[in-house]
């Protein structure tokens, strides 16, 4: 019982610390990047996590843009609802279509992924924003995955491998497709647990957070290296968004004691939104692979996250769990 209340402390000291610390950079390095963006007429993205905070106001940027953008949810109607109305707002050539996307069922990541191909659609950008944090229980998905690990990677990191194939053909030597995953500062509190993956045996809600945000940016820079390796002009790199108040937070005591006071020192989404435009869009980060942005330039991640065996260590279990082989190969 002690050593579980101590670890408990412990976690809730150490993400107020590494939040602080983001908070405290966001405060000195903070940019904004949205007006500089250049029109992205002609250009295609896939969009997670589209509909509401950071991910709400990407897209209504890209649309501004001029960009045609497909938007995965797991509610299509309520999705429509906020989105339709911007893309008649929009006076310029942007598109924008909602389709059915439930990352927590692999069934429903190849559905979308079958469905895109099928269009003949280039693909320019892969933004992989959907995310859920601090999930209370231990709770497996239908494939037998905890459910953070699942929404937050093992989704996407399926969506990257059947998607891949669009991506290397729409890139090109001057201007390169991208795929951005949007990860956390919380990656820096643990690492990945390959004893037991699913944390069936000691589940923390943080903990399952913490490894998911590190599993994708594992595998972010082992897909960079392998892109590079192949010639491919494909270019994928992760990013923290920064401490922003979004209704990520609900499953947290904090959110919902401390609401009017974070809405004042967090920053908001439309902020949030700029590092994932930076990492998307900018011309500035054109060739820039394997990278973690935070405050619209390059970051370190955590030490390990750096760790070559590591990296292929997370990619091949990644790989088996989600049944693909390399660049949407499927593994039969």
């Amino acid at each position: 019982m002690l050593r579980r209340l101590g670890t408990w402390v412990w976690n809730e000291l150490y993400v107020v610390l590494v939040g602080g610390q983001a908070m405290v950079r966001e405060w000195l390095f903070f940019r904004k990047v949205s007006a500089e963006l250049p029109s992205q007429e002609g250009r295609v993205a896939v969009v997670t996590g589209g509909s509401r905070g950071i991910g709400l106001e990407a897209v209504k940027t890209m649309l501004r843009l001029n960009m045609h953008l497909i938007i995965g949810s797991s509610n299509v109607e309520k999705a429509e609802k906020v989105l339709k109305p911007l893309a008649a707002e929009v006076d310029g050539k942007g598109k924008l279509e909602v389709w059915p996307l439930d990352l927590t069922k692999q069934k429903s990541v190849h559905a979308f992924c079958q469905r895109f191909l099928e269009t003949g659609l280039p693909l320019h950008v892969l933004l992989c924003n959907a995310g859920i944090m601090f999930y209370p229980k231990h709770e497996l998905t239908e494939d037998g995955f905890e459910m953070q690990l699942a929404v937050n990677h093992l989704g996407h990191f399926t969506m990257q491998h059947l998607l891949y194939p669009r991506l290397r053909a729409a890139g090109t030597a001057d201007r390169k497709a991208r795929i951005v995953n949007v990860s956390s500062a919380a990656h820096n509190c643990g690492g990945v647990n390959f004893d037991d993956i699913m944390l069936s045996t000691t589940y923390s809600s943080k903990g399952a957070y913490f490894q998911s945000k590190g599993a994708q940016i594992l595998c972010t820079k082992y897909l960079a290296k392998k892109a590079q390796e192949a010639g491919d002009n494909v270019t994928c790199n992760s990013l923290h968004p920064g401490v922003i108040y979004t209704d990520l937070y609900d499953y947290t005591t904090i959110y919902k004691v401390a609401a009017p006071v974070l809405k004042k020192i967090w920053r908001s989404p439309k902020d949030g939104a700029e590092t994932v435009l930076y990492a998307c869009l900018s011309p500035e980060a054109e060739g820039v692979s394997a990278a973690h942005f935070e405050n619209a330039a390059v970051y370190r991640s955590a030490g390990y996250t750096e760790d070559a065996q590591q990296q292929q260590k997370m990619w091949e279990a990644s790989c088996e769990l989600c049944k693909v082989g390399t660049f949407g190969q499927p593994d039969n």
